[in-house]
């Protein structure tokens, strides 16, 4: 019976762990998601913009793939918020989970004031060269 114990306590202790492992993991990836949208929100609401500083953050939280993509494409809005104009506030009220769809995917949801809706964005992480980035975004309907 004690060698049954130790046998249940040693698994158990490894199902805890595991657990542990995987929450770490989903809040590295909430924590970049977090890091990327407040500095570049914050950056694109200046005044005078720094688009140095703008393709510096993308370069850092982007895929080479995604960034290759946006390079290639015309945009009639932001490729990361889906608007043309932007407000110091939502990255004070980002909404950053992990969605429902997909094993790496995340939704990030920021309110903007002028219509009081919510803009959400499904957001694909890949790692790449051992770092977490994003690698697709689209706009959903929340």
């Amino acid at each position: 019976m004690k060698q049954f114990n130790k046998i249940l306590l040693g698994f158990l202790s490894i199902l805890n762990f595991s657990a542990c492992d995987s929450q770490n993991t989903v809040s590295d990836e909430v924590k970049t998601l977090r890091e990327f949208y407040s500095s570049y929100i914050m950056e694109n609401a200046k005044n005078e913009l720094d688009f140095q500083k703008i393709d510096s953050i993308k370069a850092i939280y982007c895929t080479d793939e995604l960034l290759e993509e946006l390079k290639n494409s015309e945009l009639e809005a932001d490729p990361f918020l889906d608007v043309q104009d932007y407000d110091k506030t939502w990255a004070e009220n980002l909404k950053i989970k992990k969605s429902k769809i997909g094993e790496n995917n995340y939704q990030v949801c920021f309110k903007v004031q002028f219509d009081k809706s919510n803009h959400c964005l499904l957001i694909s992480l890949k790692k790449e060269e051992g770092k977490i980035k994003i690698n697709k975004v689209k706009r959903i309907d929340n």
